[in-house]
């Protein structure tokens, strides 16, 4: 649709279909694990992370389903050699994260709750096209093969992690060491990190 053309010849449907859902499975493990941990020790979370900001533990809840679901359909679509449409729903995101963040600038809140909703929008708005564009075939298989995928996907997952930890130490090293009465600071640091970030984002469907 939309005349976008693959770019490379498509891999064997069942072989596809197998890693897709293997990557389906071990993502939804630590998924869950997390939706869990952060709705088990939410008031932690609201308290020690997000600087009381109660609404950003539920907002972080709902985005994580989201997130996962666009990973899930940028692997399909790069996989598969569907390059125009990858680089489609990366702009989508970003520019749903811009519509968020120029609305709520806009409206003059200083909330950064109202700031996160920007990655809730902008995620399962594109990963609902990326769905709909891709069809995401899922299928039986072996465990074997759940496990197979996952002791490769270990190591790099275990980067992402790390890099995520270093992209986001600012905000989290600002609540640890803000003192009495620096609440405003940090929250106005970690919106204008969202700033800052958020053209980031456009760069991947550029490249």
């Amino acid at each position: 649709p939309f005349g976008f053309a693959d770019a490379v010849p498509q891999p064997r449907v069942g072989a596809a279909a197998e890693q897709i859902t293997a990557a389906c499975v071990v993502g939804l493990v630590p998924s869950f694990v997390i939706l869990v941990g952060v709705a088990a020790f939410r008031a932690v979370v609201r308290d020690d992370v997000l600087a009381g900001d109660g609404r950003m533990v539920w907002v972080l809840l709902a985005t994580l389903p989201g997130f996962l679901a666009f990973e899930l359909v940028r692997g399909t679509l790069a996989g598969r050699g569907r390059f125009a449409w990858y680089s489609a729903i990366m702009i989508l995101d970003a520019s749903l994260r811009f519509a968020v963040v120029l609305a709520v600038t806009l409206g003059g809140s200083k909330l950064a709750t109202n700031y996160g909703i920007g990655m809730l929008v902008g995620m399962s708005g594109a990963a609902l096209v990326g769905l709909f564009v891709t069809g995401v075939p899922l299928m039986r298989i072996p465990v074997s093969a759940v496990v197979e995928f996952g002791r490769r996907f270990a190591t790099f997952g275990f980067s992402q992690l790390l890099a995520q930890v270093a992209m986001n130490s600012p905000v989290l090293l600002g609540v640890a060491l803000a003192g009495d009465g620096e609440a405003d600071v940090v929250s106005r640091v970690g919106s204008t990190l969202v700033l800052v970030r958020t053209p980031l984002y456009l760069l991947p469907a550029l490249t």
